[in-house]
């Protein structure tokens, strides 16, 4: 078997040395590193030196709340015999996140949901057509300022537009600090500068609507067909869920792309800093204002109020701005509810056991 150069998808001596200090405190010389590139439930594909292999977790690695996730580096043993049938390794270990994307889950307030790890750039890939949403586009700039990885602002479908670069001067307003860049994933067009952002052994998660052409981007820079596509609906501009679970893939000329199915809901998340990244030029303006906690809602001598009177920010800016706030607050003040209410639980629980200890202690006295 041909083995395969782990660099060239993101092992750094940085990982070498935590994976040689882990292996030396512990003396488990029988653990092996690789990389998650997919998964279904409890099962995990990892890429190795060796090539691929199937793996289930420890138990003990959910009770951690270090559950792996695409874009993990993990520790496994082999087995010297499948599980399951199929399954040739159990993961004991995962390695240290230098960043992780994550996003509040769909329907749910107080749950958050990994989509990627130890990512090095976030694409948040938009269609030059029904699916560009500049709306959208700064939520997913707050959820990505705060995973750590840098964003770059892919807008697709360069090839349909009689002019394109409005499309990016709208975009460059509403994603201040991102690369933007303009490309037709169908012609294969424009990719070579995300081609070269990767080349170094560089990892990227790919996010978006359904429809706004991830997986045909993915096949273009991988150079096959791996990933199923399928035509948008010409009523909404649309396209089917082609793309059903997370998964990475290896370039060609090296780094690594993670797909993922399209977002119906981006749910930001509480505390999310981003927000002050996202709306920078607003962010700028709050050390002017006269209160140190205005809401710049009504207060007097409001810089971000007199910025928008003076057309310095967009209503659509300063409203969007405004939501997010809003959403991240109510977020935070329902998982305090939430905390307390388990707190509570806990004490009544607490209670009730201290009685009926006291009370079979004292039960037969007269």
């Amino acid at each position: 078997m041909q083995s395969i150069d782990i660099r060239s998808f993101g092992w750094t001596e940085e990982r070498n040395k935590e994976y040689t200090d882990f292996i030396q405190s512990t003396g488990r010389e029988n653990l092996y590193c690789g990389r998650v590139i997919g998964n279904h439930y409890d099962i995990f594909e990892l890429l190795t030196a060796e090539g691929r292999r199937r793996a289930k977790p420890l138990g003990s690695l959910r009770q951690g709340e270090l559950w792996p996730a695409v874009g993990d580096w993990v520790l496994y043993m082999p087995l010297d015999m499948p599980m399951d049938g199929n399954t040739t390794a159990v993961i004991h270990h995962v390695l240290t996140r230098t960043s992780f994307f994550t996003r509040q889950a769909a329907g749910k307030r107080t749950e958050l949901q990994v989509i990627a790890a130890n990512i090095d750039y976030a694409g948040i890939v938009t269609g030059m057509d029904r699916d560009f949403n500049l709306r959208r586009i700064e939520r997913y700039m707050t959820l990505i300022w705060d995973s750590g990885a840098e964003p770059v602002l892919i807008l697709n479908k360069a090839d349909l537009p009689e002019d394109p670069e409005q499309f990016v001067r709208e975009a460059e307003l509403s994603a201040p600090g991102a690369r933007v860049m303009a490309v037709s994933a169908a012609k294969g067009t424009g990719l070579d500068v995300l081609r070269d952002l990767l080349s170094g052994g560089a990892t990227a998660v790919l996010a978006g609507s359904s429809g706004a052409g991830k997986s045909t981007l993915v096949n273009a820079l991988i150079g096959a067909d791996n990933q199923k596509t399928s035509e948008v609906r010409e009523g909404d501009g649309r396209g089917r869920h082609t793309t059903t679970t997370r998964e990475l893939f290896v370039l060609p000329s090296g780094g690594a792309v993670i797909d993922t199915p399209g977002m119906r809901e981006v749910g930001l998340r509480a505390g999310a800093s981003g927000l002050e990244s996202s709306f920078e030029e607003i962010t700028e303006l709050t050390a002017d204002c006269r209160f140190s906690d205005c809401t710049h809602r009504h207060e007097p001598d409001c810089a971000v109020l007199e910025a928008l009177r003076e057309g310095r920010i967009t209503q659509e800016r300063y409203e969007a701005y405004q939501k997010q706030q809003r959403e991240i607050a109510f977020i935070e003040d329902r998982q305090e509810a939430l905390r307390r209410k388990d707190m509570w639980q806990k004490d009544v629980a607490k209670a009730v056991r201290n009685f009926q200890k006291s009370n079979k202690g004292g039960k037969g006295k007269r």
